[in-house]
């Protein structure tokens, strides 16, 4: 199994993004099979942690590999490749089929994307090339003026920053930055994702459940 990009030859207008998948086979099936039937999106791009949950980190990869999805190194896929033992009942590199673990490794720990109208996204999963970075929407002063990661963007010019990592689904802005956390798939972290309309300049958050996919009002961008 490799790592495949979108295959559309110009650069999407219509985006699904998913958050921290953690295993959530049976969730991302359904969010893909949305994206794809109801939103009808042009790609699929996703913020990592495939392993460390209740499902099928394998079926994960499946999915995210058939739906050429543009995905990015989680902590938790670069703790299984490294062989760490951070978290009880982790996944362990014995638990996973070649595929799965060639999957992991050939993940980048971020990705620079274009959408249509030539807006710059990066995709990554704490932020920029740190998988741990901690940047949430409720962060304001020195943990803003201290954040490295984030002060580099904002030199950077604007720009739609993807993310996850801290389970907490939220749309803010920073600057010139729209900073996105994609949120996660697993329960009880209110399962979400979401679609970016870039010419319309707009980002509709997701709620994933078990009567399917709603659609939250859409936000400028």
């Amino acid at each position: 199994m490799r790592l495949l990009r979108p295959s559309c030859p110009n650069a999407p207008a219509r985006v699904g993004v998913v958050g921290d998948v953690h295993a959530c086979d049976v969730r991302l099936a359904l969010v893909l099979d949305h994206f794809r039937d109801v939103e009808h999106v042009d790609a699929v791009w996703c913020v990592g942690d495939i392993v460390n949950g209740p499902g099928d980190p394998y079926r994960c990869a499946r999915l995210l590999a058939a739906a050429d999805a543009v995905t990015v190194r989680g902590n938790h896929d670069r703790w299984l490749v490294e062989g760490v033992s951070v978290i009880p009942d982790a996944h362990r590199p014995e638990d996973l089929s070649p595929g799965a673990r060639a999957f992991l490794e050939a993940l980048p720990p971020s990705a620079d994307l274009e959408l249509a109208g030539g807006v710059r996204a990066l995709l990554c999963h704490g932020l920029a090339e740190n998988d741990m970075n901690n940047l949430t929407a409720g962060d304001y002063g020195y943990s803003l003026e201290a954040n490295d990661e984030l002060q580099a963007l904002l030199r950077r010019g604007p720009r739609l920053v993807l993310k996850g990592h801290r389970h907490r689904p939220a749309i803010w802005r920073l600057g010139d930055l729209t900073v996105v956390d994609a949120g996660t798939l697993l329960i009880p972290d209110a399962p979400c994702a979401v679609v970016i309309d870039a010419p319309a300049r707009t980002l509709a958050p997701l709620r994933i459940s078990a009567a399917g996919v709603a659609a939250d009002p859409a936000q400028p961008f």
